[in-house]
């Protein structure tokens, strides 16, 4: 039997269960049109506009270099990051011994929103991917692999910063509670966010995490939204 039989069956069930729904169009979101069109200006004109605030730089980029493709070589993108996500899933599974991982996988793919967001060109599975590779590399110990993915995570989708505490926790724990480790992987993590928001924050300065309806940003209220509101209060006294 192969090596990667699983990985080989999981890619092909992804990969083919999404080709018939990949030629229409980019999605009824009209988000992944504006990020398309940003990569166009991007491409053409050497402007970077961000498609809404506060950017989202890795996705605008990847597609300054494809825009004028057919719509099912865009979408092919979501479905090739769908199969990374997948990939990783079962790996995570695998480290911790999960019975029926391969099954669970499979199933995985096929979770609703996972599968609509496989086929358009909306970020949602681009972010996941980077996020489920990420946690797989701190498992195995591979901080800076896992903060390069981290600043991924936060180049595709800015929100997913609120995610930090938790990938701390994570990392204190699998670093054998080291935290010279903790901070060489939050040091890391935010000069790569930097490095991949560099478009954003030379055109926008630091005001690019404000909305484009709003005429100032409350720190304060991003802190709570990005901790309390998302972990509550036991998460909080647990990650701390």
């Amino acid at each position: 039997m192969l090596r990667y039989f699983k990985e080989i069956i999981i890619t092909l069930v992804v990969v083919l269960s999404r080709l018939p729904f990949i030629f229409n169009s980019l999605g009824s979101d009209l988000d992944a049109w504006r990020e398309v069109y940003t990569g166009k200006v991007w491409h053409e004109e050497h402007v970077y506009n961000v498609s809404r605030f506060p950017g989202y730089p890795f996705s605008e980029f990847i597609y300054s270099l494809v825009y004028d493709r057919p719509y099912w070589y865009i979408n092919l993108l979501s479905v090739l990051f769908t199969v990374g996500c997948c990939l990783f899933f079962f790996r995570i599974l695998e480290f911790f011994k999960i019975k029926l991982s391969f099954f669970i996988s499979i199933v995985f793919a096929f979770i609703p929103i996972i599968y609509i967001n496989s086929t358009v060109a909306m970020e949602y599975n681009w972010s996941l991917f980077f996020l489920l590779a990420s946690v797989y590399s701190i498992l195995n110990k591979r901080l800076g692999v896992a903060a390069l993915f981290f600043g991924l995570i936060v180049s595709t989708r800015f929100n997913n910063i609120i995610f930090l505490p938790a990938f701390l926790f994570l990392t204190y724990y699998y670093a054998e509670k080291n935290i010279k480790k903790v901070l060489q992987f939050s040091i890391l993590s935010l000069l790569f966010i930097c490095i991949f928001f560099l478009p954003v924050i030379l055109k926008y300065g630091t005001h690019f995490v404000q909305s484009s309806g709003a005429s100032e940003v409350s720190y304060p209220t991003l802190l709570s939204l990005g901790t309390l509101h998302v972990y509550g209060a036991l998460g909080i006294a647990a990650i701390s």
